[in-house]
C-alpha cells in the first residue's frame, strides 16, 4: 500500500475512502462529505479487452481548506489548489486552480470560491 499525509484538522464524514497505492497529501482543514472518495489509482484498460489487473498510479494533492462533496470522487493524478470547492457527486479528473468551484462528471469551472482565512491560519503562522 502506498502513503496518506493527512493534514491538522482535515475532517472526513461518514463512509469516505482514502485509496493510495503511491501518495496522497490532503492540506490542513480539509474537508470531505459523506462518501466522498480519492484514489490514487486506476485499472489499466486495453481496447477490447476491458479492465485488467494492472494499476496506473499517480499522486493525488488536495490543498489546504478543500472542501470536496459528498459522493464526489477525486482520481489519481490531481491536484486541487486551497480553498477549492469540489461539488457534490462530482468527478475529479483534472487539476483544479485554487479557489475554483468545479462540479460534474467530469469536473468543470463553475465558479470562484472565496479566499477563507481564520485564527488557526493565524496560530500556524500562516
Amino acid at each position: 500500500m502506498g502513503e496518506a499525509d493527512i493534514g491538522e484538522g482535515v475532517y472526513f464524514n461518514s463512509h469516505c475512502h482514502v485509496v493510495s497505492y503511491e501518495k496522497i497529501t490532503i492540506g490542513d482543514y480539509s474537508m470531505f462529505g459523506e462518501m466522498a472518495s480519492v484514489h490514487d489509482d486506476n485499472h489499466v484498460v486495453t481496447p477490447g479487452e476491458g479492465a485488467r489487473d494492472l494499476l496506473r498510479c499517480r499522486p493525488v494533492h488536495v490543498g489546504r481548506r478543500v472542501w470536496v462533496g459528498a459522493k464526489a470522487t477525486v482520481l489519481q493524478g490531481v491536484t486541487i489548489g486551497d480553498g477549492a470547492v469540489i461539488g457534490a457527486n462530482a468527478v475529479v479528473t483534472r487539476d483544479v486552480t485554487a479557489h475554483s468551484v468545479v462540479g460534474g462528471i467530469p469536473a468543470s469551472l463553475i465558479g470562484r470560491s472565496a479566499k477563507v482565512t481564520g485564527a488557526a491560519d493565524d496560530e500556524l503562522g500562516r
